[in-house]
Order: C-alpha cells, then structure tokens, then sequence
C-alpha cells in the first residue's frame, strides 16, 4: 500500500504542478464533482452548531480543500485529513508531507499536532460517515464516550447490505440524500 501511493505522490511531482494549476484544474474540470445531496446543509448546520466537520481522505489535501473552497463548503469547522503536498518558494509541488495517509490508516490518529486538535478531542461524542468498510476506523486514535456510525452504500447493495448493516449503525443506499444527518443534529441541539 505505502510503495503503491509513495510511486504515484513521485509521478504527481513529475508533473511539476503548481498552486495555480490545482484551482485551474478544479475551475475547469470536465467532470467536476458532483455532491451528495444535502451535504451544503450538513456543513452549514455543523458550523452553525460550532461542530468540527472532518474529511478524511487517501488523496491529495490540496486538490480537496480547492474542491471545498470553490464550492463554499470550507467554512472554519471543516477540516482535512489528506496528504499534504509541499510547494517550494515558486509554488511548484516537489514533495508530500508525512505521514503518508493510505485508504487502511486515515484515521483521527492524523490529528495530532493539528491546530484543530483540542477541538477534536474535546467532542464527546463523534457521527462518522463513510462509504467503506474501512471508514469504520476513522474514528481510531481518539476515544469518544458515544458514536454513531452512517455508511452510505452506493453499489453491488445485494453483495454488501448485510455486513453494512451488521457493522454501521445506519446504511443510506444509493445515492440518497443526507438531509437526515442536519436534522439529526438540528433535534440533538433543541433537546440539550
């Protein structure tokens, strides 16, 4: 896993990719990215509730976090666990920051030594999502008292629906919304 991603962070570098290009590429893209529905709400209400919003992710924290900012979803709550490209004095990419973040270790681990940190650890109480089994463990490396679990089954549901339903708390098949999650959070504050 470490060798396969460390061979394509060196042929990223090759290309010798600036700052600039990444908000190129993301402006102009063919395919931009199309989001799941009702995560603007989910942002908007986790930063109204002054809830962190972390994204974790095997790929590139630069190209995300344009995606995010291009997209109004990277208000000061939202925070990415995603290899860091380095950039030299000409803004060129020439490096990636470790530790290296695979698909089997992203995990709240990658917190540590965050400016968002105490935020984090600071939360009782954790709503993880993901679309793999593995995103069960992004959770790994900081203890919460309660967790909810969401997996959001997008294909072969007649393969994986049992053992999603065996290990998350709620499944969301297809490509459904996620309004539920902002409600959620908008009954847990009016109860407190």
């Amino acid at each position: 896993m470490v060798e396969w991603w460390s061979a394509n962070h060196a042929r990223i570098v090759d290309l010798n990719l600036s700052r600039e290009d990444l908000r190129d590429i993301v402006a102009t893209t063919d395919a931009p990215v199309v989001f799941r529905e009702g995560i603007f709400d989910v942002v908007k209400t986790c930063t109204e509730l002054g809830l962190p919003f972390l994204v974790f992710s095997a790929g590139l924290y630069d190209v995300i976090k344009e995606i995010l900012e291009q997209n109004s979803l990277k208000p000061h709550n939202v925070h990415i666990v995603s290899n860091r490209m380095k950039f030299d004095g000409n803004d060129i990419c020439v490096g990636f920051e470790e530790p290296l973040i695979h698909s089997f270790n992203k995990n709240e681990t990658g917190v540590h030594g965050a400016p968002y940190q105490a935020a984090i650890e600071s939360r009782p109480n954790v709503i993880l999502m993901g679309d793999s089994m593995g995103d069960l463990y992004m959770k790994d490396g900081i203890t919460h008292d309660t967790s909810l679990t969401i997996g959001f089954l997008n294909h072969d549901t007649n393969i994986h629906l049992k053992n999603y339903m065996e290990k998350f708390d709620i499944v969301v098949l297809d490509d459904s919304p996620m309004s539920f999650v902002a409600e959620f959070l908008k009954k847990l504050e009016r109860e407190e």
